[in-house]
This record gives C-alpha cells, sequence and structure tokens, in this order.
C-alpha cells in the first residue's frame, strides 16, 4: 500500500530510459526508501540512475561499500 511501512518492499526503476523524471525528486526518493521494515530491494540501472542524479550516485556508492549490490548481466542467456 502506498504511503505505509511493510515488511519487504520493491521498487523498480526499469523504465528510467534517458530522463529519470520523478526518480530525481529528493522527497519522493525518501519515501521510496523509508517504507520498510525488513528488506528493500531496488531493480533497475543503478548506474545510469547515479550518472543522472547525485543522490542516486550516493546510495549506489553507499550500497557497493556495504557489499550490497548484486549486478545482473543482461548479456546472460
Amino acid at each position: 500500500a502506498q504511503g505505509k511501512e511493510q515488511d519487504i518492499v520493491i521498487i523498480s526503476c526499469t523504465r528510467s530510459g534517458d530522463n529519470i523524471g520523478f526518480l530525481n525528486d529528493l522527497n519522493r526518493m525518501n519515501v521510496m526508501l523509508t517504507r520498510s521494515k525488513k528488506a528493500l530491494y531496488v531493480v533497475g540501472n543503478l548506474t545510469h540512475l547515479a550518472s543522472q542524479d547525485s543522490a542516486w550516485e550516493d546510495l549506489l556508492s553507499h550500497a557497493r561499500n556495504r557489499k550490497i549490490v548484486y549486478p545482473i548481466d543482461s548479456n546472460e542467456d
């Protein structure tokens, strides 16, 4: 449910394309990242998001430092 805390939250950023649009709004990002109680999964091209916005760059850097980024190679069968 929108705006409520949940045990597990999955955020899909897979339609970020060339322009990340609403994903660069810090208030929306804050809401997305603070609704999970136990687990948060962010799915998308995080490298692209980080190249478009410094907040996403900081988030990706933090996640990489904590070794919690799991890249998926799109060229695998």
